[in-house]
């Protein structure tokens, strides 16, 4: 900008004679470049388990080890709550309290930080061959922390144990969660 306001006054020196001008030389800066620092990545959504594709007692506790863990997980980290609307079938209650959940969390702008649960272990049984199904798994849920968006903590989770039970149904192609129920293991610590 300097460069082309000097140009432009030269050329205004009130008698018609040219005045020769002279380009100036540009050094190249000495001062370092900046680096930035990594911004943490948003989570990836998460990916089906191939055991999913399948209607039977595998495909239901993959169902319901996807639906509590990655996919609960995702949303509450993202609020992105799509594929949860897929999975979650209109009368189950405890997937319209955590959709509620996420929704205020949302509107409220602030985000969980935390990590999936893991899972110790599970089995399914068939109620009704290739349609329904139950699940059930132990999950060990880690700490997590409710922020807002400047990184100020809200609330905080301890984490725990729970068992955890589905009712699940095989629709057509895909899988829908009827119910769930889940039950703590372990006292919460004070």
């Amino acid at each position: 900008m300097a460069l082309v306001l000097g140009v432009a006054l030269a050329g205004c020196t009130g008698d018609n004679t040219a005045t020769p001008t002279t380009t100036p030389t540009v050094s190249p800066s000495t001062s370092p470049t900046p680096t930035l620092s990594p911004t943490p990545e948003a989570p990836q959504p998460p990916v089906r388990p191939e055991a999913m594709a399948t209607n039977d007692e595998a495909g239901a506790v993959a169902a319901a080890q996807y639906f509590m863990g990655d996919l609960y997980w995702y949303m509450y980290a993202t609020g992105d709550s799509a594929e949860w609307e897929v999975l979650a079938d209109d009368g189950c209650i405890f997937c319209s309290n955590v959709l509620s959940d996420v929704g205020a969390m949302v509107a409220a702008g602030s985000t969980d930080i935390g990590q999936a649960p893991r899972f110790e272990t599970s089995y399914g049984t068939t109620i009704s061959e290739r349609e329904r199904f139950t699940a059930t798994v132990t999950a060990n849920q880690p700490a997590s922390q409710r922020v807002t968006a400047d990184g100020t903590v809200i609330d905080e989770s301890a984490g725990g144990r729970y068992e955890l039970h589905f009712a699940i149904r095989w629709q057509g192609t895909d899988w829908s969660i009827l119910a769930v129920d889940a039950t703590r293991l372990d006292e919460p610590s004070a």
